[in-house]
């Protein structure tokens, strides 16, 4: 399978091979054991002797278990003495370079890791000590074998992206965004569960192939899956099994509800074996069972008395807790929530996925129930609401609308049915027309309201005809009573000037709207505006924007927003070159699964974005796989960067080496972008797509595309072309200063760069100035996407096969079993490995593995 800990491998071994000791902690299933497989491997490649140590928790109360079990002790009747054990190992180790390896410290035997921290400490011989659990076990063993300090690395759950990559690995084929998202979200993100599920699924026909596409059906479990559950949980008491299987049953509980049921110390021990996990407000408001996969195993469990007396006590016991206290407590926690990092990181994103859904789910329910009940037209918005946000059936929402009497309904709750039946006309009929017709012909009968409605069908038509010509004159007619009213107005002026290529006079014109948080009108407000901040340039602002709006949307549980703004934050992270960051968020959108109504195009651009970042970084699998699930019939290029329908063929021409192809394919994107009145999106791309590929596409478009946005995303971007053209080394050096005080490193770092080789016999301090400078955007660069080195040598000096078979090298794979895999001659591997060793400068295969090639 492939290896996923490339990063934390070479983190490693800088450590190690420094002679400073590791403890790096790795919760079950999240790769601990191929992770130490692959560093004794790298060692020794590197010319370094390892003592092997491991631990056996049954026999950790047998003195020198484990060193028996590396070979250098042997068994006698009577046990030696700790330091003559130490006095052995010495002078084995004395003339070698050595490394001592202990996997599992917690289990190995006290007289081991006493004998083995003495050398340690005695001869300087660094120690890389695993544990899989970060509790006082594990401090303790830590503290006996690395007596002299450590570095601490840990194995963090993994990203969407690689989850993806293991996926296309293990199955060997083309497959389906969402069942990827499903594995990430039900494996917290670790490796070992992502090919355990894998693999179970293909056996037992969970996992299917279909017209080359492997997906899942309704349901990705099966019993096999218990078994590896099973491990999981080995080792947790009866009372933690009763805990967990409570919290599966009735998740999420808030941390208060958790805490009065099982007792503080039962929960923090879970959270310390990798079971449970607290998200929320600072991390701490509420507790879910982790990963999913165990809660859908005690979910599956038949019912039995058991079951009903844990829901029993579970339902006293909420029953018997305090109510709140009060509105005052409420908005605190609000306040905290939104000054919160967004997401709590990458390691709370899958149990905040499965949250998300599980609370849209629960929102269908009680909304249908509602209107069932009382069929009114408020009880039917809502459920519509809920419906719209995820995946759907059409005849729910045809239902709905055919058994809901707007008679005497108020007149707001009527617009805003008329304004759900339009959208439903767009987006699911594909009725532009009729909706926007429905829209208009409601005015008469909805005067106090033709604003809103006026804004609403102007919605429709930016969003998927283009930017229509009158906007200004739109709203000439109406004399809205609604605050609301004025504020949709705005907005859709807003979004016209924005996408018109005016998002600085579009940020004035949403600076001025006033519309409660809690309104219909202020997510699209917030939207436009995070858009309007990126296109203006001001792409760190823009970041912050949504960065605000995620959190809130988690904190209120809000998947269609939080969907939204996590894909802007995505574009705006490729600017400022945090290309690792725009994966792992676009990953976030596809692992949402099905979009929300209306959302269908953000969908369409994150797979197509992640397709060219995906080819960025070499990994042409799983490039070609999301490129090719964009070719969805009917589909409509949205009016936002990324929607272009025309990217992921220029993925598929680059993968194939056609660099014309791909930057003709570009062109015509952005051409036909700005045909439609996107002009702030055709501009756009011409600097996400050279970010994300190296093309160029201005020469292409020529003069008949305006290529410009008011602020300073794409205006300092040509300033760079012309700039480097022309090899004017003072401008260089000033734009370069100007991309670094936007954090734009990347560009920074090519401007000083040229800079730099321009004023390369200067010896004024201005040269030595630059270099400082160009010094420090490499610095900021590689911090901020560690893929940088692998993909400029992979682009620059290596052929397509050579980039495919060193990452192969670097995930540990001999050259029989790439040819295997590739279907060519160990031969011919030898040959490609030899020129990949050659034209990057290494000398061994584990150097190959220290770069990011994932």
């Amino acid at each position: 399978m492939l290896f996923a800990r490339a990063a934390e491998l070479r983190h490693s071994l800088d450590y190690l091979l420094a002679g400073t000791s590791v403890r790096l902690v790795a919760l079950p299933t999240a790769g601990r054991t191929t992770f130490t497989r692959h560093a004794i491997e790298a060692l020794d490649e590197c010319g370094y002797e390892t003592i092997v140590a491991p631990g056996f928790k049954h026999l950790a109360a047998r003195p020198f278990e484990s060193l028996e079990a590396t070979g250098l002790l042997a068994k006698s009747a009577k046990p030696p003495s700790v330091s003559g054990v130490a006095d052995l190992l010495g002078e084995y180790l004395a003339a070698r370079r050595g490394v001592i390896v202990v996997d599992d410290a917690p289990s190995i035997d006290v007289q081991s890791a006493a004998a083995l921290g003495a050398v340690s400490a005695r001869l300087g011989v660094p120690v890389l000590a695993t544990a899989s659990t970060a509790d006082a076990d594990s401090a303790r063993a830590f503290d006996q074998l690395l007596p002299m300090g450590s570095a601490a690395v840990d194995l963090a759950p993994v990203t969407f992206d690689v989850v993806s990559d293991i996926a296309h690995e293990m199955l060997g084929g083309a497959v389906d965004a969402w069942l990827v998202g499903r594995l990430y979200a039900k494996s917290a993100g670790r490796p070992g569960l992502v090919g355990a599920m894998i693999r179970i699924g293909a056996a037992n026909g969970t996992i299917l192939r279909h017209d080359g596409l492997w997906s899942a059906g309704a349901e990705i479990w099966h019993p096999a899956m218990g078994a590896v559950v099973d491990r999981l949980l080995y080792g947790c008491t009866d009372e933690q099994r009763e805990a967990l299987e409570a919290m599966s049953l009735t998740s999420p509980l808030d941390l208060r509800a958790a805490t009065a049921l099982f007792g503080h110390r039962v929960i923090e021990d879970l959270e310390a074996r990798g079971l449970v996990q607290s998200i929320g407000p600072l991390g701490r408001s509420t507790v879910v069972v982790s990963p999913a996969l165990v809660a859908k195993h005690f979910q599956q469990q038949p019912a039995t008395s058991r079951h009903a007396r844990i829901l029993d006590r579970v339902r006293a016991e909420l029953a018997a807790l305090e109510p709140g206290s009060g509105p005052a407590a409420h908005e605190l926690d609000r306040l905290i929530a939104r000054r919160a990092h967004a997401g709590g990181g990458a390691a709370s994103e899958p149990a905040l996925i499965r949250m998300l859904h599980e609370s849209r789910d629960a929102r269908v329910s009680a909304t249908k129930h509602e209107w069932l009940r009382h069929g009114t037209v408020e009880s039917a918005n809502a459920y519509l609401e809920a419906l719209f946000a995820g995946d759907r059936d059409p005849r729910d929402i045809e239902d709905v609308f055919a058994e809901t009497s707007e008679h005497g309904a108020d007149a707001a709750v009527v617009a805003r049915h008329r304004v759900h039946r339009a959208r439903w006309l767009a987006f699911g009929v594909g009725d532009l027309t009729g909706a926007t017709g429905l829209l208009r012909e409601s005015v008469p009968g909805l005067e106090r309201f033709g604003a809103l409605l006026e804004a609403a069908a102007t919605a429709l038509e930016l969003q998927l005809d283009g930017v229509p010509g009158d906007i200004a004159d739109r709203f000439a007619g109406y004399d809205p009573d609604e605050q609301a009213d004025w504020a949709a107005a705005d907005v859709a002026r807003a979004t016209a000037l924005v996408l018109a290529a005016q998002p600085v006079r579009a940020l004035g014109v949403l600076n001025a709207v006033r519309a409660e948080p809690s309104s219909a009108v202020a997510g699209a407000h917030a939207a436009v505006r995070a858009w309007a901040l990126l296109l203006a340039g001001e792409c760190v602002d823009a970041v912050l924007c949504t960065t605000e709006q995620r959190e809130l949307a988690r904190t209120e549980l809000d998947i269609e927003r939080y969907r939204e703004h996590t894909y802007i934050a995505a574009v705006a992270s490729v600017p400022l070159g945090r290309y690792a960051e725009a994966e792992r968020l676009l990953g976030t959108v596809l692992a949402l699964g099905t979009p929300g109504l209306g959302q269908e195009q953000l969908y369409f651009g994150a797979l197509a974005l992640s397709s060219l970042l995906a080819v960025r970084g070499g990994r042409l699998q799983t490039a070609g796989s999301l490129a090719r699930q964009t070719s969805a019939p009917g589909h409509v290029p949205g009016p936002w960067p990324g929607m272009l329908a025309a990217l992921p063929e220029a993925a598929l021409l680059a993968m194939d080496g056609d660099d014309v192809g791909a930057a003709n394919a570009l062109a015509a994107g952005v051409l036909a972008a700005s045909a439609r009145g996107y002009t702030s999106t055709a501009a756009t791309h011409a600097v996400i797509d050279f970010a994300a590929l190296g093309r160029d596409v201005a020469p292409l478009v020529g003069d008949s595309v305006r290529l410009d946005v008011e602020g300073s995303l794409v205006a300092p971007y040509r300033a760079l072309q012309a700039s480097l053209d022309a090899g004017d080394a003072p401008a260089l050096v000033g734009l370069g200063e100007w991309f670094l005080a936007k954090e734009r490193i990347e560009q920074a770092a090519v401007a000083l760069t040229a800079a730099e080789r321009l004023l390369a016999e200067d010896g004024t301090e201005e040269g030595a100035r630059v270099r400082r400078l160009q010094r420090t955007a490499r610095t900021l660069l590689d911090a901020a996407d560690p893929g940088t080195r692998a993909w400029e040598a992979s682009h620059a000096q290596l052929t397509g096969r050579e980039v495919q078979i060193a990452r192969l090298v670097g995930n540990g794979l001999s050259n029989p079993d790439i040819a295997a895999r590739l279907g060519i001659s160990p031969r011919t591997v030898e040959s490609h490995v030899l020129k990949v060793f050659r034209k990057l400068g290494v000398s061994a295969r584990a150097e190959l593995a220290k770069l990011d090639w994932f």
